[in-house]
């Protein structure tokens, strides 16, 4: 029922009011990350360098091109790498500290991204100090924990910890072209 609420305020079928953002924030809170699967390799090609960085599933394993890794997986590799996330964090720690972003609802928005067939996106961006239960992400002053979902899917597909100037940047790659802001 979220999901077709994310899809229908995307369409502009629905105006958003205010219990809306906070039914989103918690649908998201509970949401799954998405579930595919790709070779280090097939996850290079879409933007996501992992190979010969450390598995984030198996202690002692450096991921080589053959190496197949879940969304989460390859997610939080990248985010180790940028220095959002600390290192050794699990594809399961990633995700909680994603989903307890999700449910501190500081803000929400909506939007889509058609020319990738992406079209009932949904994000959730809390400051680092306004989340309880965040565990591996790296804590600094200023940064934000952005959460996406994909309302079609509905799965997480993306999570940063970036600065604060940096999230609407962000949030515009994945809500483009017109984002809504979601009163909670």
């Amino acid at each position: 029922m979220i999901d077709a609420l994310i899809v229908d305020i995307t369409k502009r079928t629905v105006v958003p009011k205010s219990p809306h953002g906070t039914q989103i924030a918690n649908h998201m809170a509970g949401a799954i990350f998405d579930s595919r699967s790709y070779t280090a390799l097939e996850w290079q090609r879409i933007g996501t360098q992992v190979i010969g960085e450390p598995h984030p599933s198996t202690a002692g394993l450096t991921i080589e091109a053959t190496t197949v890794l879940t969304s989460a997986q390859a997610h939080v590799v990248k985010r180790i790498k940028e220095g959002e996330w600390q290192p050794g964090t699990t594809p399961d720690e990633y995700v909680t500290d994603l989903k307890a972003s999700a449910a501190a609802r500081v803000r929400v928005k909506v939007g889509g991204r058609p020319q990738r067939n992406e079209n009932a996106l949904s994000s959730t961006t809390s400051p680092l100090n306004a989340v309880t239960g965040i565990k591996r992400a790296v804590v600094k002053n200023g940064l934000h924990v952005l959460v996406v979902c994909n309302a079609v899917k509905s799965r997480i597909v993306s999570g940063y910890c970036v600065p604060e100037p940096e999230v609407a940047n962000r949030h515009s790659s994945w809500t483009a072209p017109r984002p809504m802001i979601i009163p909670l």
